[in-house]
C-alpha cells in the first residue's frame, strides 16, 4: 500500500500543477514552523517545518478531498530511529504510509476521501479521521483513529491522529443521526521508539525487569516480532454511533466500537537458557480485541456548559508482576469524564474536567491502581479584540501526583499569520504517565501561515 499512496500523492501534486489555471478546485495550504528547546539537555529538540495542502473538487456526483503533508525536522531526535521490527514497539500499518520520508521528515498522503449523498444520508469513503467524544487533553471515546505519540500528547490531536481508510455512513432519522463505520485499515498507534525523548518508561505501561545491586537489569530482555491483525475482512473494526438532540437541550450520543486496541499488549515469558547460561525475558507485543460501549451528553445553562462522557471496555490489558499470566492481566474498564465550561467573564473561557478509570477485575499484582483519577483545568483569555490569547492547560494525576502544565501565548498578527510561544512542563514520579518525562521540559515558539 505504501507505493500506492506514494503514487497517489505524486499524481495529485502533478494534477494540481497542470490544472491550476483551469480547475475549479478549492486549494488551501498552511505552513507551520516550530522550534522546541529542551531545557534539561540545553539543545534543540526539534526544528520542524510542516507544509499541508488541502484540495477539494467536485467530480460528477462526488466531492473529493485530498490532504497532503510534508514534514521536515532538522534535528531528527523524535524518530524514527530505524530499529529492526522485532525491536520496535512503534508504528504498525497494513494499509497506511505514515512515516515515509525518514528520520528527518515525512511525506504523507494525509487524507483522501470521497463525499456523496446516499439513500438520503451522507457517505464518506477513503482515508479520514473520525472524532468521537468531547473531552480535552485526555481521551475516553476518541478511539476510532490511532495516534502518533512521537511527542507524547503534546502535538495537537488533529495533527497526531493517524487517518484510516474506512467507510463512514451517516443516516438521518428526523432530528437524530445514525453513523456506521467499517474500518479495514488495521494501523495502530505510533509509539515513541527506544532512546527518543518520549519513549514510554512508566511501570504502568511497560514491564520492568528485576534490577541487581547496581540498579542494572538482572535479567536480559528481548523483543519478539509483533503479532498484528492481518486479515482484511476478519480483522476489520466496526463502529456505530447514534446522536440525538432532546427538546430540553441535551445533546446525547450512544457509541459502540468493536476494535483492535491500538496499544500493543506486552506479553512476557521467562525463558531458561539451560545450565551455564543466563535466563532471559522475552516480550511479545500482541494486539487484542475489545468492545467499547459508551456515550456522551452535554447541555448549556446560561454561562455554563455541562459535559459528560463514559466508555466501558470489555477487555483492557495491564502490566502485571505475575509472570504465570505472562506479565499481563485482563480486566473490564470503565472510563468517565465530567466537564464544566464557564464563559461568564468577558473574553474568558474556563474548563474543568474530572477523569476516572475503574478496573472491575482488579488484582494487587497489576501495576496501576484499581481506581485512577485525573483532573484538568483550561484557562483562556483574549485581549486586543481577540487578536492576542493567553492560555494555560493543566493536567494532574491524583494517584501518582504527577502532571503537565502548558502555558501558551498566541498572537494573530494578520488573518493569515499566527505567532505563538509556550512551554511544556512535566512534574512528578518517574512511575507516572506524565512524571516519566520529568526531564523532557521544553520551550516552544513558531508561526502558522495560511495561504
Amino acid at each position: 500500500m505504501m507505493n500506492i499512496t506514494k503514487s497517489i500523492f505524486y499524481i495529485l501534486n502533478i494534477s494540481i500543477l497542470l490544472n491550476s489555471q483551469y480547475s475549479l478546485a478549492e486549494i488551501s495550504s498552511v505552513w507551520e514552523q516550530e522550534a522546541s528547546y529542551s531545557t534539561s539537555l540545553h539543545q534543540l529538540q526539534k526544528f520542524e517545518s510542516l507544509f499541508q495542502t488541502e484540495l477539494t473538487e467536485t467530480l460528477g456526483k462526488f466531492d473529493v478531498t485530498a490532504i497532503t503533508r510534508i514534514k521536515l525536522d532538522t534535528e531528527g531526535n523524535l524518530g524514527p530511529t530505524f530499529v529492526s521490527k522485532e525491536h520496535s514497539l512503534g508504528y504498525e500499518s497494513r494499509l497506511n504510509d505514515q512515516r515515509d520520508g525518514g528520520q528527518h521528515g515525512e511525506i504523507t498522503l494525509r487524507e483522501l476521501y470521497f463525499d456523496a449523498e446516499l439513500a438520503g444520508g451522507f457517505l464518506r469513503a477513503g482515508k479520514q479521521q473520525v472524532v468521537w467524544g468531547q473531552s480535552d487533553g485526555l481521551k475516553v471515546l476518541d478511539q476510532v483513529n490511532p495516534q502518533s505519540y512521537s511527542e507524547f500528547i503534546l502535538d495537537d490531536f488533529d495533527d497526531s491522529r493517524i487517518p484510516l481508510w474506512m467507510v463512514n455512513l451517516e443516516l438521518p432519522f428526523q432530528d437524530d443521526t445514525l453513523q456506521l463505520l467499517w474500518i479495514p485499515d488495521a494501523s495502530t498507534h505510533e509509539l515513541s521508539e527506544f532512546n527518543t525523548p518520549f519513549e514510554f518508561t512508566s511501570k504502568n505501561l511497560v514491564p520492568k525487569p528485576p534490577l541487581d545491586s547496581q540498579g542494572k537489569p538482572a535479567i536480559p530482555v528481548s523483543f519478539n516480532e509483533r503479532r498484528s491483525p492481518n486479515k482484511f475482512w476478519k480483522d476489520s473494526d466496526v463502529g456505530v454511533r447514534y446522536s440525538m438532540f432532546t427538546d430540553s437541550g441535551w445533546d446525547i450520543t450512544f457509541n459502540y466500537l468493536y476494535h483492535y486496541q491500538d496499544l500493543p499488549v506486552l506479553y512476557q515469558q521467562l525463558v531458561s537458557s539451560g545450565s551455564g547460561s543466563q535466563d532471559r525475558i522475552e516480550i511479545t507485543p500482541t494486539f487484542e480485541r475489545s468492545h467499547l460501549i459508551g456515550g456522551t451528553l452535554s447541555n448549556a445553562f446560561d454561562d455554563f456548559t455541562i459535559r459528560a462522557e463514559w466508555g466501558y471496555s470489555t477487555d483492557a490489558y495491564f502490566v502485571s508482576s505475575n509472570l504465570a499470566l505472562n506479565g499481563i492481566e485482563n480486566s473490564a474498564e470503565l472510563s468517565t469524564v465530567i466537564g464544566v465550561d464557564y464563559q461568564g467573564i468577558s473574553d474568558m473561557f474556563i474548563s474543568l474536567q474530572w477523569f476516572q478509570s475503574h478496573l472491575f477485575q482488579y488484582q494487587k499484582t497489576i501495576a496501576r491502581d484499581e481506581n485512577n483519577q485525573s483532573v484538568t483545568l483550561l484557562l483562556q483569555h483574549d485581549f486586543m479584540n481577540e487578536t492576542l490569547r493567553i492560555e494555560s492547560l493543566f493536567i494532574h494525576n491524583i494517584n501518582e501526583g504527577d502532571g503537565l502544565a502548558r502555558p501558551k501565548i498566541i498572537y494573530q498578527m494578520t488573518s493569515e499569520l499566527e505567532l505563538f510561544m509556550g512551554a511544556d512542563l512535566f512534574y512528578g514520579s518517574q512511575d507516572g504517565l506524565f512524571g516519566q518525562f520529568d526531564r523532557q521540559d521544553r520551550m516552544n515558539m513558531g508561526f502558522k501561515l495560511g495561504y
